[in-house]
């Protein structure tokens, strides 16, 4: 028989599915049963290829259907695909030079939408055809799309679940904002997409006002004693966001202290600064007043902290200065009640003061030590905690129109203020950050945020300039009226637009959010009653998945696009009310056309062919509070709102409810960065909608990398196009290697890997070919008969060693992989498969070769075939999810045609493993034999003797209890490590001592030579005396175990290598007589790579001339009749150049050791 390529057996065995429609009786496969198992699909994008990513995930789909399948359960498995968002909008937009939501409204949103919804199916039927290539037997014909009606009011029917359990609110927020795409950003997307950016960050300084509000504060007097509280917005704040006690004037100490001083912030964002209203300090950090010199030689003030200074002004540190606040000797030399003062020594080595303080420390009340810097225009007169700070207003950073409306003030804000950067003030836009606007609602600041969707101003002088480009201009207002005291770049992470990666900024807009925060509780409850693999990221205090939903965010729902699920809320402007819509009969049971400016009423849901934006907007509603005309709310809805509902969606409801039954998934699979995105986004809604966890199982599975771990990237010229490697290696090999690979981890995606998962696979064919052939030569048939239970009582006494252990191992696999698949660890038993199928080529067949070479009838040859046979029935069928060509081909040919099996192993059921067959002590013992074997290999590779040489003895050094173990499978050691005899006897060693000098020269210096010979010449029994005591004292000198190094020589000949439990020697003296056989053996190779070439079939006798010279010819002369028999030829040795091989022979010269000869050959 001969042997197909991976390649070719795919393509006939496509071929006969297709004749045969096997994937859609495979589709079909259980309808009638009552064992249900929904599998949900999670929705690719359909906004280009598919890529290794979608391989990897989709193969896993697959195994897992396949096998549920073959377990008689009616899977549900319909595909599905993603096909609203972002991601297409910009596709889209690029093919027509579309730059700004301004340009789509000039080409039009009915056919913006529509050429959106032409892109998302032609690549939706691009990426099925590229997915089915890889046989994965989803319902592809029957597909959930996203952008259909009835999919779209499956979402809605969530919203509308959302407001009825008061969860959907409308609010004006800080959000994310992308100003190309011109929408709203929810945390999630922003999460994954941070870049690496270098930015100007600036020092700023304005001036402190020391001068108090005295109409503020008295509209508000009966609050003046609550200024100080920091942490209740409810004490010591009036309605407008200031202070009510801040007149500092009757405060001495903080007026003197801060009169003429400037307050120092900085910030990576200069375009925010016109929205500033406040300086956030932290109460607990140390702030110092800070008096230094600017260019023209004038005396400037400052605050900031303490540790900044080296930062704002890049003075070097040196010596120390020491400063206190109440001086305090014994003789009061200063008045214990003086005011403040502040001493700097200048020379502190050699200062009295220094001398006075360093020996008389417990005199010194409040006296510190601080580092002091080069620089001597700088002067710290004083320090203090930012406490003191709360409440000093100061001028406007900006001298704009804006700022001139606000009053300013200095508020606490410890968690949003450190040590390590900037000044230790942080300037505070409420309308422009999501901490800022936090602290401003705790102070009840003003917030306004003066840029517009396209992230240009609104407000002068800097109305229609693009925030980034205001950067400079602000810059350079800062620059001229010296307010700035530094500029530097930045490097820092900042968040960009996950699909078109324009940096995104944060405005206040209004916008509608799902309160996840109040269902916390509940998303946790539901969570735990969910099967992650692995454990650790969905449950624990170190889950990614657990920790995410323990501190929920509100759901910015709402964005300002297109090509979406319209949000189903219809607004009265008049008197706000509005109404939610769940499903299609409700909105025709309320809503009217709009018709040349009249109304019409829908008479019923089939007028409402389409429910996306453009078709929404255009139908109106009565209002049931006042009777005036609501609109639809013109924003759609967040993408992941559409992939979170598919858990319900897919099953057609509330349209259809008639599968819902099978509600929620028992199954679901995709890539670590869903999270935060479909497994978050399921889990919400599913709760929102039916108090549910929305999946039962979840099996989470890395991103693939390159082979050195690097994401993969068109730029870096690192993708690896699944279609590339299908070509090379075939569908199987590529499904072989992605599911032996450990799903929770990334995979670094290897050719070097999939060839050898390509070599595994030919392995296996060759085991196949090895069985159809000799089993086709004895006309060995594998009838129902010869598969009952009562053929195999009756033969099982006849079975040998090795034929016993591959049973037990076939039913082991059975069993582990069943266990394995339930557990959804899919790449352990792939690795099971990869050992077995090395257990049964390299270790099997080559014991049993000689059983099925026998010319006659005889048991042995019988329970080899039963053997075989009965092992590929249950191993291509277990093989079946993981490589479906492959398991169909080893069942067609080894078990087709026989009466009563199904024509297609896929149609058949996941095989029984029989519990009493598997003796796992004879695994055991087939694990040490093929560690025992592995490692006479090993052996043999160092003394380079290769293992069709056969050597005379091997030494096994293991416990006595385990050589009665190994009696059994003695013979099964000496056919694979081609050796004659085992023994097991100790192998006698040398042991010999060397110094270590790294230990004698430290130890001994001087006297190191000495010691050295005295090693030289140490005994075996003072030897023994140092692995006893670990020392030894010779001629005065103390060798210890670290004084010396050892190495242990094997007598000549004999090469040993270790293995689990023990160690093996192997004998490598070749003597004639092995010398002989091994040539031979070379010779029988070299014929066989000849019959390969030709393509003989295994039964054809030819007739072989080897030309050699008399040495050759003498030594395999008596081997001659064995290499005929080996190689069915009819040899005839001729000498060298006897011209006796003509051009009708297929000849070849080899070199074999130190021998020149020609082989011809002909049939």
């Amino acid at each position: 028989m001969l042997k197909k390529s991976v390649k070719e057996i795919e393509k006939d065995i496509e071929d006969f599915w297709n004749t045969h429609n096997i994937a859609t009786q495979f589709k079909n496969l259980n309808k009638d049963n009552n064992k249900q198992f929904y599998f949900c699909q999670g929705p690719p994008f359909t906004s280009g290829e598919a890529h290794i990513g979608h391989a990897w995930n989709h193969i896993i789909k697959d195994a897992i259907i396949r096998y549920k399948t073959a377990q008689g359960y009616n899977v549900f498995k319909r595909a599905g695909w993603d096909m609203h968002g972002l991601p297409i909008e910009v596709k889209v937009e690029g093919k027509f030079g579309i730059k700004t939501k301004k340009d789509i409204e000039i080409f039009g949103p009915d056919k913006f939408i529509a050429e959106c919804k032409n892109f998302a199916i032609t690549n939706m039927q691009a990426m099925t055809s590229q997915l089915k290539e890889l046989t994965v037997w989803l319902d592809w014909e029957n597909p959930y799309l996203t952008i259909d009606k009835h999919y779209m009011e499956s979402v809605w029917f969530g919203i509308k679940k959302a407001h009825k359990k008061n969860l959907l609110y409308e609010k004006e927020k800080v959000i994310h904002w992308c100003p190309r795409c011109e929408t709203a950003m929810a945390g999630y997307e922003v999460a994954d997409g941070y870049k690496e950016v270098t930015d100007t960050a600036i020092y700023v300084r304005t001036k402190l006002k020391l001068k108090s509000n005295k109409s503020s504060n008295s509209n508000n007097s009966s609050n003046s004693n609550n200024s100080s509280n920091s942490n209740n917005s409810s004490n010591g704040h009036s309605s407008n966001g200031h202070s009510n006690n801040d007149n500092i004037t009757d405060n001495n100490d903080k007026f003197n202290k801060f009169n003429d001083a400037s307050i120092v912030i900085w910030t990576t964002t200069p375009w925010t600064l016109p929205a500033n209203v406040a300086i956030a300090a932290n109460p607990d950090i140390d702030y110092c007043i800070l008096e230094y010199k600017n260019e023209k030689e004038e005396t400037e003030k400052i605050v900031c902290s303490r540790n900044s200074i080296n930062r704002i002004f890049g003075g070097q540190k040196s010596k120390v200065k020491k400063e206190t606040k109440t001086k305090k000797y014994k003789d009061d030399v200063f008045g214990v009640n003086a005011r403040t003062e502040y001493i700097k020594i200048e020379n502190p080595e050699n200062s009295e003061e220094s001398k006075a303080y360093e020996g008389n420390k417990d005199e010194y009340e409040g006296y510190e030590e601080y580092e002091e810097y080069e620089d001597e225009n700088l002067n710290i007169t004083g320090t203090f905690k930012g406490k003191e700070l709360e409440n000093l207003k100061y001028e406007p950073i900006l001298n704009i129109p804006l700022q001139e409306e606000i009053e300013h003030k200095i508020v606490m804000a410890k968690e949003l203020v450190c040590e390590e950067d900037g000044s230790g003030c942080v300037h505070i836009a409420p309308g422009h950050g999501e901490e800022d606007e936090y602290v401003g609602e705790k102070y009840r600041l003003s917030s306004p945020s003066p840029v517009d969707e396209s992230g240009k101003f609104t407000i002068k002088p800097y109305k229609g300039i693009y925030i980034k480009d205001a950067n400079k201009i602000i810059i350079n207002t800062l620059k001229e009226t010296r307010k700035l005291l530094k500029t530097e770049n930045v490097t820092h992470t900042y968040p960009h637009c996950w699909r078109c990666h324009t940096p995104l900024l944060l405005r206040k807009t209004k916008q509608w959010f799902l309160a996840i925060s109040k269902i916390r509780d509940e998303l946790l409850m539901a969570n735990k009653n969910i099967n992650w693999v692995p454990d650790f990221i969905g449950h624990g205090g170190n889950s990614r998945f657990e920790n995410w939903i323990k501190e929920p965010t509100d759901w910015c729902i709402s964005r300002q696009r297109y090509w979406n699920t319209p949000l189903p809320i219809w607004k009265c402007k008049y008197c706000n009310n509005i109404d939610v819509i769940g499903t299609i009969p409700e909105l025709a049971e309320k809503g009217y056309f709009v018709e040349g400016g009249n109304l019409k009423k829908i008479n019923n849901e089939s007028e409402i062919t389409d429910i996306h934006k453009n078709f929404a907007d255009n139908l109106v509603m009565k209002c049931e509070k006042c009777g005036s005309n609501m609109h639809r709310v013109k924003d759609v809805m967040d993408v992941w709102l559409d992939s979170g509902s598919a858990s319900w969606a897919n099953l057609g409801y509330p349209a259809d409810k008639s599968i819902m039954f099978l509600f929620p998934p028992d199954f679901i699979t995709e890539g670590s960065d869903q999270t935060r995105g479909w497994f978050y986004s399921l889990l919400v809604m599913g709760t929102i909608a039916f108090d549910s966890p929305a999946y039962k199982n979840v099996l989470y599975h890395g991103f693939t990398l390159d082979e050195k771990g690097k994401k993969m990237s068109k730029s870096q010229g690192n993708v690896i196009n699944p279609k590339d490697v299908i070509g090379k290696f075939g569908v199987d090999v590529m499904r072989m290697y992605v599911l032996s690979a450990t799903p929770w981890d990334d995979l670094k995606f290897s050719m070097e890997e999939v060839k050898n998962t390509d070599k595994l696979m030919n392995m296996l064919l060759n085991v196949v070919a090895f069985i159809k052939t000799y089993s086709g030569l004895d006309n060995y048939v594998r009838d129902k008969h010869k598969s009952s239970n009562e053929y195999f009582d009756k033969i099982k006494n006849c079975l040998q060693i090795e034929d016993k252990m591959l049973i037990s191992l076939i039913n082991s696999l059975v069993k582990n992989t069943e266990q394995n698949f339930d557990k959804f660890n899919i790449h352990a038993s792939v690795n099971e498969m990869e050992k077995f199928i090395n257990i049964i080529s390299r270790y099997y067949l080559k014991i049993i070769r000689r059983r099925v070479w026998m010319e006659k009838e005889s048991m042995e040859k019988e329970t080899a075939y039963f053997t075989l046979f009965y092992t590929m029935d249950k191993f291509c069928k277990i093989l079946a999810p993981i490589a479906p060509h492959i398991a169909e081909y080893i069942y067609r040919t080894l078990f087709i045609p026989v009466s009563e099996r199904e024509e297609s192993i896929h149609k058949c059921s996941f095989p029984e493993y029989d519990k009493s067959l598997i003796d796992e002590k004879l695994n055991i013992k087939l694990e040490i034999c093929n560690n025992i074997v592995t490692s006479v290999l090993s052996a043999r590779e160092k003394a380079k003797i290769k293992l069709r040489w056969p050597i005379r003895e091997i030494t096994i050094n293991i416990e006595q209890a385990k050589i009665s173990d190994l009696n059994e499978v003695e013979e099964a050691i000496l056919t694979l490590a081609n050796a004659e005899k085992i023994s097991y006897k100790k192998v006698e060693t040398i042991i010999k001592i060397r110094p270590n000098y790294a230990s004698l020269g430290k130890k001994f210096k001087e006297k190191t030579a000495d010691v050295v010979n005295i090693i030289g010449k140490i005994s075996d029994e003072e030897y023994k005396i140092i692995c006893r005591d670990g020392k030894i004292k010779i001629n005065n000198f103390e060798i210890t175990r670290e004084d010396i190094k050892t190495e242990t020589l094997l007598p000549k000949g004999i090469v040993g290598e270790k293995f689990d439990g023990g160690i093996v020697y192997i004998n490598t003296q070749i003597d004639e007589d092995l010398f002989r056989r091994g040539i031979a053996q070379e010779v029988i190779r070299r014929i066989q790579t000849m019959r390969k070439d030709l393509n003989l079939e295994e039964l054809d006798v030819v007739e072989c001339v080897i030309e050699c010279d008399g040495e050759f010819s003498r030594i395999i002369n008596d081997l001659k009749n064995l290499i005929e028999h080996e190689t069915r030829t009819n040899i005839d040795l001729v000498l060298l150049h006897s011209e006796k091989i003509s051009k009708e022979y297929y000849a070849k010269d080899w070199e074999i050791v130190d021998f020149e000869i020609k082989i011809g050959m002909k049939s």
